[in-house]
């Protein structure tokens, strides 16, 4: 952080003194750094045609401070679980998140223009370390709470995907988390370290999302299929959530989906057309449950009643990619 403000400095020094031209006192770089140190603050100075563009300039300033040095600190980790099992944490890039409308506690301390009846203003943006720390350090805790109750929660359940589906929100929530927390590193290294979070971190929350979708098994069957083009999307759709899909096989869930295609016929003088239908419930074996609903319906046009219907697959396998 110091490197990044000294950087920060020497480019607005680059720039001129003509910062405090327009004003009548001793006002310089010492005298913020006096008043703003940087173990207590973070700053940052703007410039613009009107004084809200100043203002703004200077709030982006900072915001790009505080990016540069989270962006510093994202580092690829290894997680390891008391197995053994291991898994590389997802590299987190939030210096494009980091927006100032988003971050609390900004203020602007300073405005002035550099002569009277002109056009160039100034502003300087001031982030108090310690109040903004305080801050994100307690969203950081309620999402741990939050988290915390998520991933106990999806333990009390079998092997499930509803124990999937809350392990996934857990997961989610400890990814939104991360900005809490890589704001709270940069802006406040020391009550960084002293934030506990129970759930200890995204890549321990991502491995246990893993593990309990490898554990899942699922066998997929889909009447009226295409050369078996609707059930290989829904085993494509199933592998990248890391759950095992077979066409056969004894699985404690199964899908035994069914399409339904009816010709509408030569509806607008042009094109025919084809209504489709897929039902695809995920159906527990044992008993019965039906653990997941998803249905599908749609029309298609084309230039013949067969590439109609030929269209209808094509769509059904592309909502299974954006919805199931």
């Amino acid at each position: 952080m110091k490197k990044i403000l000294t950087g920060f400095l020497i480019l607005l020094l680059s720039s001129g003194f003509i910062f405090a031209g327009g004003r009548k006192d001793s006002f310089s770089f010492e005298n913020i750094e006096e008043k703003y140190p940087s173990d207590k603050f973070v700053w940052a100075m703007g410039q613009g045609s009107s004084l809200s563009n100043a203002e703004s300039s200077a709030k982006m300033g900072l915001c790009q401070i505080l990016g540069e040095s989270i962006s510093g600190q994202q580092n690829s980790s290894q997680y390891s679980d008391s197995n053994g099992q291991s898994d590389s944490s997802l590299s987190v890039n939030v210096k494009e998140a980091v927006l100032f409308e988003h971050i609390s506690g900004i203020q602007i301390k300073e405005t002035w223009q550099i002569e009277k009846n002109t056009s160039d203003w100034r502003a300087l943006a001031v982030l108090d370390r310690k109040e903004a720390g305080n801050y994100y350090a307690r969203l950081a805790k309620e999402q741990d709470d939050k988290i915390r109750n998520l991933l106990m929660e999806a333990e009390f359940k079998d092997i499930s995907f509803e124990a999937l589906d809350l392990v996934n929100e857990a997961a989610h929530a400890a990814r939104d988390n991360q900005y809490n927390l890589d704001l709270l590193h940069a802006i406040n290294p020391a009550m960084y370290k002293s934030t506990y979070m129970s759930y200890g971190s995204l890549s321990a929350v991502e491995l246990k999302k893993k593990k309990l979708a490898s554990s899942i098994s699922v066998s997929v069957s889909v009447a009226n299929d295409y050369n078996g083009v609707v059930a290989g999307a829904i085993m494509n759709k199933l592998g990248a959530s890391g759950i095992a899909a077979v066409v056969k096989g004894e699985t404690l869930f199964q899908i035994q989906g069914k399409i339904i295609i009816e010709d509408a016929g030569k509806l607008d003088g042009n094109n025919w057309f084809s209504r489709y239908t897929l039902e695809a419930p995920v159906v527990n074996t044992k008993s019965g449950k039906i653990e997941k609903s998803f249905s599908i319906s749609g029309r298609e046009g084309r230039q013949s009643q067969e590439l109609a219907r030929q269209r209808c697959y094509n769509k059904i396998c592309q909502r299974i990619q954006e919805e199931f």
